[in-house]
């Protein structure tokens, strides 16, 4: 049984993308290649059909991104995962000559909805959790 990473690189263009980012950044190269898995996924396409359809309507490939951006946005996705499959995308489709004319925007995008009400621990609630850690949580902390 093979991942869904690993059938994707079975792709020659796909795997040439793919090592072309990691040598820049290994993390970077696993991140596109989910969200571009992701997106092939949720749109029943395969990598290289996504480029077909840029090559022959990249209106329409404009307007499927689009689209998805605004599905996301529904869905409660933070403005940094949208932003970052934006950017996968985008870089798929330049490693494969497709530069969209387009600006696709993201609502808020510099927000932090997962850190936005987070707060300093009180001396309390510092001694209770510190009072519960194991030795090597508490080490952590």
């Amino acid at each position: 049984m093979t991942s869904k990473k690993e059938q994707i690189l079975t792709i020659p263009d796909v795997r040439r993308w793919y090592e072309n980012l990691a040598r820049g950044s290994a993390n970077t190269a696993d991140v596109r290649i989910r969200r571009l898995i992701l997106f092939c996924e949720q749109h029943q396409m395969t990598a290289m059909e996504v480029i077909e359809l840029g090559r022959q309507d990249r209106k329409g490939l404009e307007d499927l991104l689009q689209d998805h951006i605004s599905l996301m946005e529904k869905n409660g996705s933070s403005p940094g995962y949208i932003d970052c499959t934006l950017k996968a995308m985008r870089s798929w489709l330049n490693h494969n000559e497709i530069e969209l004319k387009r600006k696709i925007k993201i609502a808020n995008r510099d927000a932090t909805p997962t850190i936005q009400d987070e707060r300093v621990p009180t001396l309390e609630e510092l001694r209770t959790i510190l009072l519960h850690a194991s030795d090597r949580a508490k080490v952590m902390i």
